[in-house]
Order: C-alpha cells, then sequence, then structure tokens
C-alpha cells in the first residue's frame, strides 16, 4: 500500500509569487494560533473593540455598502479625539497570542479599503498588523505593523517596536513602504491612478451605472458603494469587475498603454431601495498589507502579494535598530547596532538577521485609526489572517 500524502509544513492556497507563498490555509500539526477571519459574518466577540465616538458593524446591509463574502467598517463619527479600532481577543495570560520566535515562521495579511476622506485627511493616523495592546491606536511597546502617518497622503511605514532587550521602546522605521491612495498600494507608481463610476436613477432607484475611468492598477475588484442621499432598505448595492487597465480596448485582449487591471463591466447587482434623491457612488480599491518571517533571520513585507521591502542577514543596505530609512532608493536591508546577546540567546543568530530587531512578546493581530478633525473617515476590512508555528 502506498503510504498517505503529509504535509509537514501546511497547505497554501497563495500563488507561489506572491509573498505569503508559504501561509498555511491548512496549518499542519506543528501550526498553531491560524486564524482566518473574512468577516462573513463579522463577529464582534471575537474582537476587543476600540470604538470612542465611533460605530464599528458589518458592513453588509448598511448603506449603500455591501461586499460580497463579507467586511465590516470603522467609522468615526465624531472628530475631535475620535478612534475606531478592532484586534483579535487573547494575549500572553489567556494563551491566545501570536509571538515572533526564531525557527518558527509567522504570517499576517489583512485586506483594507478606505474612503476618499479618509486618505486625504491630513490628521488620520491608521495602523494595520501585530501589536501587544487592544487600543491600537495608543501607546504600542511591541509591535510590527503598517502606519499611515498624519499629513502624508496615503504613504505609510512599517514601524518595528521592542522592547523585550533593554527594557526601553525600540522604535525602528522604514518610510514609504505602500501608499494607501494607490489601487496598486505601491509607493511612488505613477502608473497606478484610481477609476471612477457614473451611476443614474429614476423612480427613487438606481437604473443605471457604467465606467467613467477606468483607473489601472488594481490588485482585486474595489469596494464599489452607493450613496445617494435618503435611501432606504433594502438599499442598492454595487459591483465592479476588472479588465486589462485604462482605455480598455473593443478588441478582445488589447488594451495598447495599459499597466494593470482597471474598472470594467459594473453591476447594480441589487436595485433595491426606496427614497434616492440622489444617485452618487465612490469607488475604494482593497489593498492587502503582508508580511512574513520565515523563522530563519528574515522578514519579506509585501502590498497585494508583492514583494516591496526584505529585513535580513543577506540584506544590502544598513538599518540600525531603533533608527530610521526609506525605501526610496533601496528595500534590502540587514539590522545593525542591536542589543542581543549570549545571556539572551547562547545561539545568536546570524549577524544582520531580523531577530535582532524584532519584538519578542506576544503579540496580537488588529488594525484602527485616530483623527482630530474630519468626521467622515471609514476604514473597511475585508480580512485578517495570522498563522504561526511552535516547533
Amino acid at each position: 500500500m502506498v503510504a498517505p500524502t503529509r504535509f509537514p509544513s501546511g497547505i497554501s492556497t497563495f500563488k507561489t509569487n506572491n509573498v505569503l507563498s508559504t501561509y498555511p490555509n491548512l496549518p499542519a500539526s506543528n501550526q498553531s494560533g491560524q486564524i482566518t477571519i473574512e468577516m462573513n459574518p463579522f463577529v464582534a466577540g471575537f474582537y476587543t473593540q476600540t470604538n470612542t465616538t465611533a460605530t464599528i458593524t458589518a458592513g453588509t446591509g448598511t448603506p449603500g455598502t455591501g461586499f460580497n463574502g463579507g467586511m465590516v467598517s470603522l467609522a468615526v463619527t465624531t472628530a475631535s479625539g475620535g478612534k475606531a479600532a478592532i484586534a483579535l481577543n487573547g494575549n500572553v495570560a489567556t494563551g491566545q497570542p501570536v509571538q515572533l520566535i526564531p525557527g518558527n515562521q509567522t504570517w499576517f495579511n489583512i485586506q483594507v479599503a478606505h474612503n476618499s476622506t479618509f486618505l486625504t485627511d491630513a490628521t488620520a493616523v491608521s495602523r494595520y498588523g501585530l501589536f501587544d495592546v487592544s487600543d491600537v491606536t495608543g501607546t504600542v511597546t511591541n509591535g510590527i505593523y503598517i502606519e499611515k502617518v498624519a499629513a502624508s497622503g496615503g504613504a505609510c511605514n512599517l514601524v518595528i517596536k521592542n522592547t523585550g532587550l533593554t527594557g526601553a521602546t525600540v522604535t525602528t522605521t522604514i518610510n514609504n513602504v505602500c501608499d494607501l491612495s494607490r489601487p496598486s498600494g505601491i509607493y511612488g507608481d505613477t502608473s497606478s491612478t484610481v477609476g471612477t463610476l457614473t451611476t443614474a436613477g429614476a423612480a427613487n432607484k438606481y437604473n443605471a451605472i457604467s465606467v467613467a475611468t477606468p483607473g489601472s492598477g488594481y490588485g482585486q475588484a474595489p469596494l464599489v458603494r452607493a450613496l445617494g442621499a435618503s435611501g432606504s432598505s433594502p438599499f442598492a448595492q454595487l459591483y465592479c469587475q476588472l479588465g486589462n487597465g485604462s482605455a480598455i480596448s473593443t478588441t478582445p485582449g488589447n488594451s495598447p498603454g495599459v499597466t494593470g487591471p482597471g474598472l470594467y463591466a459594473p453591476y447594480i447587482a441589487h436595485v433595491g431601495g426606496t427614497g434616492y434623491t440622489t444617485f452618487t457612488n465612490e469607488v475604494n480599491h482593497w489593498i492587502d498589507l503582508s508580511f512574513y518571517y520565515d523563522g530563519k533571520g528574515r522578514l519579506y513585507f509585501g502590498v497585494n502579494g508583492k514583494m516591496v521591502l526584505t529585513i535580513g542577514q543577506d540584506g544590502v543596505l544598513p538599518l540600525a535598530a531603533g533608527g530610521t530609512t526609506s525605501i526610496a532608493t533601496y528595500n534590502s536591508f540587514f539590522a545593525t547596532n542591536a542589543a542581543m546577546t549570549t545571556s539572551i540567546a547562547p545561539v545568536l543568530p546570524q549577524a544582520g538577521s531580523f531577530e535582532y530587531i524584532m519584538p519578542m512578546s506576544a503579540l496580537n493581530a488588529g488594525a484602527g485609526y485616530a483623527l482630530n478633525t474630519a468626521a467622515t473617515n471609514i476604514m473597511f476590512i475585508d480580512s485578517i489572517q495570522v498563522a504561526s508555528e511552535y516547533n
């Protein structure tokens, strides 16, 4: 009898060229804490919610907003001091954390979208990643996360905080790792532009939809929101597929000068609703923000599956613990000036390894934002994925 096939590294369904190509959708026996939350449905009890002057709700069924497979929306309703965040329950005491440990792989991914005011608000600060606190908008002493700082537009930084080595929080920052304002999510990608749709209606219902500008660089079908005034349940729902990109050609497969997928073949997925007096819409692109620690000294960070930076012993440029740099010139780094000693790790990692700057604490996945002015910002989360190994 032929021996059964074993999968000691789990089973992944990501493409081989994706930064999460080894993500264990079906974990092996040595992989625990593997969680996939698709927001279908959003289960509030899975999360610690920070919702000062905010609403945190499942997206499907809210006015003009719905997405196949579910999602959750975080909407601040009062500007001054407003914040909204969610973090998976669990901590080191309850035995439900994720921890980066040498020799063990760790994966994280979040798929997010934002409305237009969020991306143009000069005061909004948002974070996505692994944290040692439930309120991810507050003070973080250990963590690895993506952060959009105030007045940055959509540009984000990768922040790595470690308090375990010296007792003082060491913050290492890499600027411009992604751009939330571009469908591709790639910082400096001028070939990626936001597309728009034209919608119209009559008799208090949406009855027409078409592509106005296709845009380009989308990673997946966007979130399309019907924002017409005074609509009531059941609300209209809009959807748009992707084509070859800008200036869609009438000849199949032929789109000259196009750089990446753009809006194509929109639909009024649900015509329902009453009371609409206007028939506006907004297209909000989804972006995947991912990082992967291989357990052997290297961290990989990716946007929409594309690897944009690495930190490890075979990096090109030095990255000082507690320092700040940017990927404007290079995107490959090795760690320096670390405090790890043989008293902490008798078998030290290789020189330059990510272990010298990585957080050494129990962490939980989360996302959220805080702001000082506009009270119209919304963060949408389609999924959070996190997994780790223990031997």
